[in-house]
C-alpha cells in the first residue's frame, strides 16, 4: 500500500512541519525570539501555472514538474506515487527540491512552451537549465533523477529550451493571446460589446501604445549636443 497512503500523510504533516521550531536567546537582558523553521512549505504538489510559474520556478531550487490532464489514466494511476515523490522532498526541505504540476487542459501556453508532447511528461528545472525525464516512470526513478541523476544526461539546448529565449518569448505571446481573449470575454459578457467593436477597440489601444511607444524610444535614443 505504498502510495495509498500519501495524501492521508501529507495532510497531516502539512500542518505538523508548518509550526516550525522557536529558540530564546538573551542578549543584553533582551528576550528575542528567533523563528528557526522554514516558510510554510505543503507537502502536497504545488500546483503551477502562467500566472506564477516564473516566480515561484525562479527562487533558487530544483523543480520536479509533471505535466498532466485529468482525462489521461495514466495521470491518474500515476497520481498517488507523485504525491509520495512530493511527500519525499517536501519534509525535507533542506535538499531544495520541489514537486510540482501543470494542468494541460488549462495551462495550454505552459504545456506548449514545452513542447508536451505525451501524458504525463516530466521535466526537470534547474536555474536556467531544463532537462527531460526519459526513464521508465516510477516513484524510484523520479527521486533518483530529481537528486542528481539529471546531471547524467544533456539538458534542452539552451536556444530552444523552455527556459531559454525562445521558450521565454512563445510563453509570453501565448499569454499575452489568452490575456487578450480573456478580456475580449469580459467585453462581451459583462459589458455586452460586440466582439468585433471590443477586436477593433483592442487593436486602436495597440496601435496607439506601439506609436507612443516608438516616439519615447525616438526621443531617448537620438543623441543631444554637448553644451560647452
Amino acid at each position: 500500500m505504498k502510495g495509498g497512503v500519501s495524501s492521508v500523510a501529507a495532510h497531516s504533516a502539512s500542518t505538523s512541519f508548518s509550526t516550525g521550531k522557536t529558540k530564546t536567546t538573551t542578549e543584553d537582558s533582551t528576550t528575542t525570539t528567533k523563528a528557526t523553521s522554514y516558510s510554510t512549505l505543503s507537502y502536497d504538489v504545488i500546483d503551477l501555472t502562467s500566472a506564477n510559474f516564473a516566480a515561484t520556478v525562479n527562487d533558487g531550487n530544483v523543480w520536479l514538474i509533471e505535466f498532466y490532464t485529468s482525462w489521461c489514466s495514466h495521470c491518474q494511476n500515476f497520481k498517488a506515487s507523485y504525491e509520495n515523490v512530493a511527500l519525499t522532498f517536501h519534509s525535507s526541505p533542506q535538499e531544495k527540491i520541489r514537486v510540482a504540476k501543470v494542468d494541460c487542459s488549462v495551462e495550454k501556453a505552459l504545456a506548449t512552451r514545452f513542447g508536451v508532447r505525451g501524458y504525463p511528461s516530466f521535466y526537470l528545472v534547474s536555474g536556467w537549465t531544463v532537462y527531460e525525464f526519459e526513464d521508465d516512470r516510477s516513484e524510484t526513478n523520479l527521486i533518483s533523477f530529481a537528486r542528481g541523476g539529471y546531471k547524467r544526461q544533456d539538458p534542452i539546448p539552451w536556444v530552444s529550451s523552455p527556459m531559454g529565449p525562445m521558450g521565454i518569448l512563445q510563453g509570453a505571446l501565448i499569454f499575452v493571446g489568452m490575456t487578450i481573449m480573456g478580456f475580449l470575454d469580459i467585453l462581451q459578457t459583462r459589458f455586452g460589446i460586440h466582439p468585433i467593436l471590443a477586436g477593433l477597440g483592442i487593436c486602436v489601444i495597440g496601435i496607439v501604445g506601439g506609436m507612443i511607444s516608438i516616439v519615447l524610444l525616438t526621443i531617448l535614443s537620438t543623441p543631444r549636443e554637448k553644451v560647452e
